[in-house]
């Protein structure tokens, strides 16, 4: 990866620092997921953003809550849509209450959360996933099984994130967020 320096306001870097913290992850980590969902909104959605100001401005969209979902409507008539998912307990780990292979919990989660947008008519475009146990052995055969059930959707963009390796994990847990569009 080659580095490059941009200037941020104060606010904005501070909100950067909050989710580095909260999700155990670095700046880098942080500016590059965001940057890759924004790449898949800006190639999915089309025109709804003038790139010269890289603005949208509230009064553009409205927000409201679909049961879990939000949805974000646009004033072009496009929608995007957010759903997540979690799970703790779950899992290959020794003291997981319901024992169930890794690779067959990241199809089953990811399949939980790839409903809901559907099911609200948007088009999954973005998938993140946080794991709260090591990358290896089970991080890797859980990211096995949201890979092979997002795959079934094609045109989505999936994103492995964040893995604990400083501690070691008893218990399975993990998050997984969707992002759909309506047009």
């Amino acid at each position: 990866m080659e580095p490059i320096n941009i200037r941020l306001p104060e606010v904005k870097i501070q909100k950067i620092d909050e989710i580095a913290t909260k999700n155990g992850i670095t700046r880098s980590e942080v500016i590059r997921h965001a940057l890759t969902i924004y790449f898949q909104l800006l190639e999915n959605l089309g025109g709804f953003i003038d790139l010269r100001s890289l603005k949208i401005s509230p009064n553009e969209i409205s927000t409201s809550k679909w049961g879990d979902l939000v949805i974000m409507k646009l004033k072009n008539g496009q929608a995007i849509v957010l759903a997540n998912t979690s799970s703790g307990g779950i899992g290959p780990k020794k003291e997981d209450v319901v024992k169930l292979d890794g690779k067959l919990l990241g199809q089953l989660m990811a399949r939980t959360v790839l409903i809901k947008v559907l099911s609200s008519g948007a088009q999954p475009i973005a998938l993140v996933a946080n794991l709260s146990v090591e990358f290896f052995p089970t991080g890797s055969r859980i990211f096995q099984g949201i890979r092979e059930e997002a795959h079934k959707l094609k045109a989505l963009e999936i994103s492995e994130g964040h893995t604990e390796e400083n501690i070691e994990t008893n218990q399975t847990g993990m998050g997984i967020q969707v992002v759909g569009r309506i047009l």
